[in-house]
């Protein structure tokens, strides 16, 4: 295990309005704060991951995320998607993202890896194929849905 120090900031979509991003997170200014914490860790010359949990609403949005994150000037940026258990588990039929969807943002991965090599690492969950997502689905008793 590495002894490195390092701060991993979480984001859901940087397009959010401002009253939003505060609420999901659950305090106010909560999109400056981060802001100015990412600003601190670059500062003192950290590594900076930013950590965007996607799903239905902002999969879509994946190149905003990477464009927030180089902003940040983060060494890293961490595309997760939704872990469906307790809160998210209820509410899987509004969270899992369409197969056309996973299609589209596992290509603009792609893209975006090859965009920015050498800027920063983009670790996705896109090594996770349509029957992957579609057996997540079956065994959490929901269709995936195709739109």
């Amino acid at each position: 295990m590495s002894k490195e120090k390092a701060l991993e900031l979480a984001y859901q979509n940087p397009r959010f309005a401002l009253f939003l991003i505060s609420l999901i997170a659950g305090y106010a200014g909560a999109f400056a704060r981060k802001r100015a914490l990412a600003a601190a860790v670059v500062g003192h010359k950290l590594p900076l991951t930013v950590n965007a949990v996607v799903h239905r609403a902002n999969i879509d949005r994946i190149g905003d995320i990477v464009d927030l994150s180089l902003a940040l000037a983060a060494n890293r940026v961490e595309i997760a998607h939704v872990q469906y258990y307790g809160w998210a588990l209820r509410n899987r039929a509004a969270l899992m993202p369409s197969r056309e969807q996973v299609e589209r943002a596992a290509s603009a991965v792609a893209e975006l890896r090859a965009r920015h090599q050498g800027r920063i690492v983009i670790d996705a969950w896109c090594r996770t194929t349509t029957r992957d997502i579609q057996n997540l689905a079956s065994a959490a008793g929901v269709a995936a849905r195709s739109t």
